[in-house]
Parts: C-alpha cells; sequence; structure tokens
C-alpha cells in the first residue's frame, strides 16, 4: 500500500489488516514506513532478522501502547507484506506459491467484513474455478479483521486462482464500501 502522502483515511484499519495478515499467513514479514523515513520491521516467530515478531506488534496494537497506535498510524506512509515468493498483485491481495506443496498456489487478502458475510460473498462467486479453489477463514477477533487465504493446486493453475481471488477480494472491497457510504454518508 505504498504511497508519496501519508495514509490519512482509514490508516489505523490498513495497519491492522497488514498485521493481521503478516499474523495469519507463515513466513510473512511486514514493513511500515513513516513519513519522517523510519520504520520498523516485524517478522514471523523467530523468521528473517527482524526488528519484532509479528505478534509482538499485534501485541502492541490491541493494548494501545503509547504512542495511541490511531494518531502514529496517521504517520503511515508505506504497508508493505514481504516473505519468500510474495507477489503483491495489487490492491490489498497477494500470492505465492504454498510452501511444501508442489505445483500448489495461494493467494490472500484482508477484510474487515465479518466472517459470516464473507462466507456469503464466497457462495456467489461466477468464476468457474471457484469450486477448484479452498478458502479458508482466518479470523483475528481482537484486530477486527478477517484474512481470506484462497488455495489451488496446480492442476489449476495460477491464473485461475488468480482470477477467483480478485473477484473475491472485490467483492469483499466492494461491500465494505457499500456500508461506509450508508453508514458514514458524505455531505
Amino acid at each position: 500500500m505504498p504511497g508519496p502522502e501519508p495514509m490519512v483515511v482509514g490508516a489505523f484499519t490498513r495497519l491492522r489488516m497488514a498485521v493481521a495478515v503478516a499474523h495469519s499467513v507463515r513466513g510473512l514479514s511486514l514493513e511500515v514506513r513513516f513519513g519522517d523515513g523510519t520504520g520498523i520491521r516485524a517478522g514471523a516467530h523467530g523468521g528473517t532478522a527482524t526488528e519484532l515478531g509479528i505478534c509482538e506488534l499485534r501485541g502492541m496494537i490491541l493494548a494501545g501502547h503509547c504512542p495511541p497506535w490511531p494518531v502514529l498510524a496517521e504517520r503511515i506512509t508505506a504497508l508493505r507484506l514481504d516473505g519468500p515468493g510474495v507477489v503483491d498483485h495489487g490492491g490489498g491481495l497477494y500470492g505465492r506459491a504454498v510452501p511444501g506443496r508442489a505445483g500448489g498456489r495461494e493467494c490472500w487478502f484482508a477484510t474487515v467484513l465479518a466472517p459470516a458475510t464473507v462466507r456469503d460473498l464466497l457462495g456467489q462467486c461466477p468464476v468457474a474455478a471457484a469450486e477448484h479453489v479452498d478458502a479458508n477463514l482466518r479470523v483475528d477477533g481482537g484486530l477486527g479483521v478477517v484474512t481470506v487465504v484462497c488455495r489451488a493446486g496446480a492442476d489449476l493453475g495460477a491464473g485461475r486462482l488468480l482470477e477467483t481471488a480478485r473477484w473475491a477480494s472485490a467483492a469483499c472491497y466492494t461491500r465494505e464500501l457499500l456500508y461506509a457510504a450508508a453508514h458514514h454518508p458524505v455531505d
């Protein structure tokens, strides 16, 4: 989610979502960059060389340690998920080959929708390949985020998995926008 300007609108939500994904998908690290050029890097438990563990960062957000995270989040200029073989497909959708599964691929994204709403949306996917994709919801109730992990075997192909995951993430983001517009109208 890089950008030249600070992420003011929804910055704390974006931070919660990025932390939830890094916490629930094995082997990921999260780099958080601030407007003053500083940053922190949080990684997997005992994984790569990071400044702190992703569980520690998650715990700090949940505990509300000083400085207050919502205020600090407004200074964030970039959030970057990284790990072995990770590809940023844009729009908050990431993917990679499944570790230890020959030819298997996975894509993931985060949403603030309730798990039941996400399941309902996934059940409406019109992409023909959807029936061959295993979608797993990893709910982080503390952060209020659901990480959706879509997996498929080599027989489906990376392009078909990506098409299904893009539809799923777009459906979730659209529902989030509709909810926000209905509950927070702009004058």
